[in-house]
């Protein structure tokens, strides 16, 4: 588990590599293309109800896994992209640059992830929060308008899907059983962080003591908090995740100075986007959007370094 770590965590210095070498377009295309084919891959999946990767499952929280395998970290998977396709649809001229917007929106919307959902409009606020970005709303205020009502069809384009839409905001599920274990595991992290609240009982190992502070609401076969901070204080413990909260602030601090870039704020947003969505999820431990978020990290920060290079 470890060498996958460092390997992933390497591809960061791979991807700022390449940037400095290589058309920053070219990269965005060829990462867009990729994201383009994983979303088909899940509309296919939802539509006709198959996957040349999964077995497709009747219950509609497994109904759009595409090539990720698990509908919650395609929707995160998603999140990350998605800033990019706004910046895409930006500064791209031919016809199709709205291709991958939808795509990678509608894929967020169809992965029934709530905190998919949270995390993306966190996301898109933040990402238009500038100022320049509010004046162009402004100034076409009609074509928000119809893309505004074009993004809320799929929330009444099939009785199944109102169905669902509708189960997943409804506030009984409050009391629901996954709300109910989610609520266990807070308390079983707290548990474990108690005894072992300097180092943690080591990465990875979380499953491995889960048994000993077990709590009857909780199911025997869900060995996670599903929350990566929660995560890391149990297996690294207060050490382990103060080292990672600083190094992630201060490539967070190095990508934020360097906003004025378009490219940049537009990844920059995607790991915010990113980052929210593990406050119910444990990215971290899957190889797809944890390779995601060390390659957009690198491409931002190779960027950065180009554009320093230019200035002197």
């Amino acid at each position: 588990m470890s060498e996958v770590k460092v390997l992933i965590v390497f591809v960061a210095f791979i991807a700022e590599r390449i940037v400095r070498y290589k058309s920053m377009k070219f990269m965005i295309r060829s990462v867009l293309i990729c994201v383009c084919i994983v979303a088909i891959v899940g509309i296919i999946e939802l539509f006709f109800t198959w996957n040349p990767y999964f077995k497709v499952e009747s219950d509609y929280n497994k109904i759009m896994c595409a090539t990720i395998g698990n509908p919650l970290v395609f929707g995160a998977y998603m999140v990350i992209f998605l800033p990019l396709t706004l910046w895409f649809l930006e500064n791209t001229k031919k016809f199709f640059r709205v291709i991958p917007f939808f795509l990678t929106f509608f894929s967020v919307i169809f992965s029934f992830s709530r905190i998919a959902w949270i995390s993306m409009f966190c996301m898109l606020f933040i990402y238009f929060f500038r100022k320049a970005y509010f004046e162009k709303i402004k100034k076409r205020w009609f074509v928000v308008a119809v893309v505004l009502a074009v993004i809320m069809m799929p929330f009444f384009a099939r009785p199944s899907f109102r169905a669902i839409f509708g189960h997943r905001f409804n506030i009984s599920e409050l009391k629901s059983m996954s709300y109910l274990e989610r609520v266990s595991a807070y308390k079983i992290t707290w548990n474990i962080f108690k005894d072992h609240p300097i180092m943690g009982v080591g990465f990875g190992n979380y499953p491995n003591v889960y048994g000993r502070y077990k709590i009857e609401t909780t199911w025997p076969d869900l060995i996670t908090p599903d929350n990566m901070y929660l995560r890391f204080l149990c297996d690294t413990g207060i050490v382990g995740t103060s080292v990672f909260f600083i190094f992630i602030i201060f490539w967070l601090h190095k990508l934020w100075r360097g906003r004025d870039n378009t490219v940049v704020w537009a990844i920059f947003c995607g790991l915010i986007g990113f980052l929210i969505n593990q406050l119910a999820a444990d990215l971290m431990l899957w190889a797809a959007v944890q390779f995601a978020f060390w390659m957009l990290l690198g491409f931002a920060v190779g960027t950065i370094e180009n554009e320093c290079k230019k200035n002197f």
